[in-house]
Parts: structure tokens; C-alpha cells; sequence
């Protein structure tokens, strides 16, 4: 069995090039182990008389069988300890760390914060929404995002910038004049139905959102009352409705 070899000029190794031989070593000495152990075996079978093809000695007493036996117990105790110490090794190999690369430029600073714009209805009581009408949301309770406003008079939203916008909405109301008994509520994006709340119970809280996509710009978000008949707003409590729009 030849010796291993190893590069001429160690230091043009990488440290990927380095570990690798680590390994490679280990597997080198598993090898030599195994056949130093075949060795260690087939000196007990020339002892025995049962190595194939070779006749054993004549004379063999027991006590030659036992100190070889001996002589083979201890090589496995060493060959044992080998064993763990290449187990360690090898361990260590396999789980050095990653080397650190130099640092890449700095990417550009995204946007990780939320902004948008939160109302609500603190109207008289009983205020009446009529059929096909924009719901108003007369208080702002905050606004931090500069490219959305909203009218008071209209109740038109003006988005003045692109992109994807979560709005959360809901009225307190207290009665409808549709014969059915339903209520219904929408989202309409520069007139365009998104999407819609309906609810046949028209005494009580109800809700509804969307997601909306702005590419047009500047773009009008109304929440309206989208059916023919009005419907009334709850005198209690003082808050009968509100709005949020995110992105």
C-alpha cells in the first residue's frame, strides 16, 4: 500500500481545498487500518491452519495461540481509540464554519413601515344614507401617508400613488327602508365596483374590506351605499362607523 500524497506548495490551497484533505486523509488512514486488521487476521488463521492456500505451522503449541491472541487483542484496543479519534476529526471537518466572504455593496432602504389614512362617523344620530350615496367620514383620527387625502364633502379618497392598498370599513347601522331588509355596502375604485358587504340584518354592526391595485393615478376609493334604498345610522353609540386605508 502507497503512501498518500499531498500538494507540493500547501499554501495555494483555499480553506474548501484544506478541509477536503482533512477528509480525504481520514478515509486514507480508515484504509490502512482495515488492512492492517486483515493482517492481524490472517495471522490468527496461519496460526490455526485455516488461512486458504497456506499450510500452517507444525507444532503449534497454546500458549503461542494464546499470546497471539494477546497480540491481537491489544492491536484492537489501539485500533478502537484510532477509530474514535478519526470519528472526532472527522466530525470537526464536517462542521467547520463557512468561510466569510468580503462584505457586498449596500442594497437599496426599502419601505418597512405601514401608512395610510383612519376616519370615522360621529355625525348627528340617526343619520340617514340614501341609496347609491358615498358614506362620509366627517373625523380624521389620522393620517400618515401623504398620498392619500380625502373630502369631506364627496367622500372620495384620492390615492395619488401606485400601488397594492388594504382597506378595513365598517357602519353601525339601525334600520333600512328596502323591503327585503338587506343592506348593502361597497368599495368603488374611480367608479368601478371592487367589492361588496351585504347583510340581511340591517340593526347592528357590519363590515368589509379590500384589496385594491392602484395604477392610475390619481385614483377615487368611495364606500357606498349600493342599493336604491337608504338605510339609518345608530344613534348609540356616538361612533357609527369607520374607515381604514393601508398600504
Amino acid at each position: 500500500m502507497s503512501l498518500p500524497t499531498f500538494p507540493i506548495d500547501p499554501a495555494s490551497l483555499t480553506r474548501d481545498d484544506a478541509i477536503n484533505q482533512i477528509i480525504s486523509s481520514i478515509a486514507m488512514e480508515e484504509l490502512g487500518l482495515s488492512h492492517i486488521l486483515n493482517a492481524e487476521g490472517e495471522k490468527l488463521q496461519y496460526l490455526l491452519g485455516t488461512l486458504s492456500g497456506v499450510s500452517g505451522p507444525v507444532g503449534v503449541t497454546v500458549d503461542q495461540i494464546l499470546a497471539a491472541n494477546a497480540s491481537v487483542t491489544s492491536l484492537l484496543g489501539a485500533a478502537a481509540d484510532n477509530q474514535q479519534a478519526l470519528t472526532d476529526k472527522l466530525q470537526s471537518a464536517l462542521s467547520a464554519s463557512v468561510q466569510t466572504g468580503p462584505t457586498g455593496p449596500t442594497g437599496p432602504t426599502g419601505s418597512s413601515m405601514l401608512s395610510g389614512i383612519q376616519m370615522q362617523i360621529i355625525s348627528v344620530p340617526n343619520k340617514i344614507i340614501n341609496g347609491n350615496e358615498a358614506i362620509i367620514f366627517d373625523e380624521l383620527i389620522t393620517n400618515t401617508n401623504s398620498n392619500i387625502s380625502y373630502d369631506v364633502t364627496t367622500g372620495e379618497f384620492s390615492i395619488l400613488s401606485p400601488g397594492s392598498y388594504v382597506i378595513h370599513w365598517w357602519v353601525n347601522a339601525d334600520g333600512s327602508t328596502d323591503p327585503s331588509g338587506l343592506a348593502a355596502v361597497s368599495i368603488y375604485v374611480n367608479g368601478i365596483h371592487h367589492s361588496s358587504a351585504v347583510t340581511p340584518t340591517t340593526t347592528g354592526y357590519f363590515a368589509g374590506q379590500g384589496l385594491i391595485s392602484i395604477n392610475v393615478v390619481p385614483s377615487i376609493v368611495t364606500i357606498v351605499n349600493d342599493t336604491q334604498y337608504a338605510f339609518q345610522l345608530s344613534w348609540f353609540p356616538p361612533v357609527q362607523g369607520g374607515i381604514l386605508i393601508y398600504s
